[in-house]
């Protein structure tokens, strides 16, 4: 038999007639090994074609420029819709089916606050873990209504991972940096500083600093501060750490009134996972996720793609 009749044959037998290569093996009486270099040589010359038929594969360039753009493990971009539900809909299944990767009982998980997570936890399909405990990764802010607040939040993921929520009483934003560092060496605060050492994944939202973020529409930061933090080159926050445009940390006299998990144990956690919509927030988004601060980002096609542009400019 030639050479290129027995690649065709064992290609045939593999893919159409769907025979394990053991099989093959025996009855082209020819080793197994013969038969898993002839599968590989099948596909170098062309005898083998495999196209994976995926409705999202318009996704998948955006997905690997971004990746490559900003030296992210994985980019996840799910299709934009006009009703937003839908993508927090498409980015909670996402999420879940990542969170199913990246988690398992006993682990923790870290959530900061914000729109965009809320929705995502509101929409989270069941994972199938349990035993997965919630902290929040930030101190309260926000009104417990607006769903925002971190310590809701954080209660939504744990009921849909099957584990218990740590609740983060104190303000996140304090008056005075005596206050925070009273707070933080307080016997009741150890017991969160203690449930963020041993937090592995991180769930994170990242705002933009104009009037039209969050930080401003919920006023959580007052019109003169954040004046004051634009002036000093910040551009977006991830948990209330400050970046520039060029993805370095702004250092303010407010880091020190602030309660959060600080930007090196972020920046050392297993899995970053920043979950952003909005093409509104490219320059924002592209700030923070050039800080280095982030491993994976879950976001939609619209933004993935003004996501893109700005990493090309």
């Amino acid at each position: 038999m030639g050479r290129q009749r027995l690649l065709h044959k064992i290609a045939r037998m593999y893919y159409v007639d769907e025979l394990t290569q053991r099989d093959i093996a025996e009855r082209l009486n020819i080793s197994m090994a013969t038969v898993s270099r002839g599968l590989s040589r099948a596909k170098q010359d062309g005898i083998v074609e495999i196209r994976i038929h995926d409705p999202e594969a318009g996704h998948a360039e955006l997905e690997t420029a971004i990746e490559s753009a900003y030296g992210l493990r994985e980019c996840v971009v799910v299709p934009s819709s006009a009703r937003r539900e839908q993508i927090f809909l498409d980015m909670a299944r996402a999420l879940a089916e990542l969170l199913g990767r990246t988690v398992s009982s006993g682990d923790y998980l870290g959530v900061s606050w914000g729109e965009t997570l809320k929705a995502v936890a509101d929409h989270l399909p069941d994972t199938g873990k349990s035993g997965v405990d919630v902290v929040p990764i930030i101190g309260a802010m926000g009104e417990v209504e607006t769903g925002i607040y971190p310590n809701a939040i954080a209660a939504r993921f744990a009921r849909k991972l099957g584990g218990s929520s740590y609740l983060v009483n104190t303000p996140a934003i304090l008056d005075t940096a005596d206050t925070s560092r009273s707070i933080r060496t307080d016997g009741n605060f150890v017991r969160v500083l203690r449930a963020w050492e041993k937090v592995t994944t991180l769930l994170v939202g990242v705002s933009g600093l104009s009037e039209e973020d969050s930080v401003f529409k919920y006023e959580i930061i007052p019109p003169d501060e954040l004046a004051r933090l634009r002036g000093a080159g910040a551009v977006a926050a991830m948990n209330f750490t400050f970046i520039d445009a060029s993805g370095s940390l702004v250092s303010t006299e407010l880091d020190e009134r602030m309660i959060k998990m600080d930007a090196e144990r972020m920046r050392n956690a297993e899995n970053a996972v920043v979950v952003a919509a909005g093409a509104r927030k490219a320059p924002a988004l592209s700030a923070a996720l050039a800080s280095g601060m982030a491993t994976v980002l879950v976001t939609d096609a619209e933004t993935a793609a003004a996501l893109a542009g700005a990493a090309e400019n």
